[in-house]
């Protein structure tokens, strides 16, 4: 198997993630995987903006390797608009004192086959966004679209076998993951970011190596 190093030292600048999920009261998962990925483990600095907040939550400190991971007001995809973003890099220009348009960005969003009609999505989103540093035209940002990879990922550190798994739709996924890690009287299934955080799975794995797929 090959091997791969980690290279602490290598300076990546100010980098920023602006995600599709996101709760004011946990920072929902992918908040907080970005933590544990670049502050924990990478021992980067990372500065978080919630959905609904004001105030940025730091972890860290280290100007040379600095990751913005933000919320937009809303989640929908639709949501990304030039007004929304030139809002939301504000607040890094007042905070920090940095210039978004020197920086890679990304926007992460989980998109399952009926998440949004047809056209809505393809023939604008997806070809505007294609440079994280910026296209002739000056559109900046890379739009990363992926399956429902963080139920599909969670469930595999609970679960064994998870490679054989399936599902067409995010809910179906999020309903396989809250047989998991609800109790039978649980009352409230749909918490998951929530309990999730409760149950710490993000800070273990089963170790089998395969996430569950997320679409057919």
């Amino acid at each position: 198997m090959k091997k791969y190093r980690i290279d602490k030292t290598k300076n990546i600048g100010n980098v920023i993630f602006v995600v599709e999920g996101g709760r004011p009261e946990t920072g929902g998962t992918e908040l907080r995987l970005l933590k544990k990925i670049f502050a924990d483990i990478l021992g980067y600095e990372v500065q978080e903006l919630r959905r609904g907040s004001e105030e940025f939550i730091g972890y860290g400190q280290n100007p040379n390797f600095r990751v913005f991971a933000l919320n937009l007001p809303k989640n929908q995809l639709t949501q990304l608009t030039e007004e929304a973003m030139d809002e939301l890099f504000c607040k890094l220009r007042e905070e920090f004192h940095i210039k978004p348009e020197d920086c890679p960005i990304f926007y992460l969003y989980d998109r399952d086959v009926l998440s949004y009609q047809r056209n809505e999505l393809r023939k604008k989103y997806v070809k505007k966004y294609t440079d994280p540093y910026g296209t002739e035209s000056g559109d900046q940002g890379q739009l990363l679209l992926s399956y429902p990879a963080i139920e599909a990922y969670l469930l595999s550190c609970v679960k064994d076998n998870t490679i054989e798994m399936s599902f067409k739709l995010g809910k179906d996924a999020k309903a396989a993951l809250a047989r998991e890690i609800c109790t039978a009287d649980c009352e409230d299934k749909t918490e998951l970011h929530l309990k999730n955080n409760q149950s710490g799975i993000l800070e273990r794995s089963r170790g089998n190596g395969k996430a569950a797929h997320s679409f057919y």
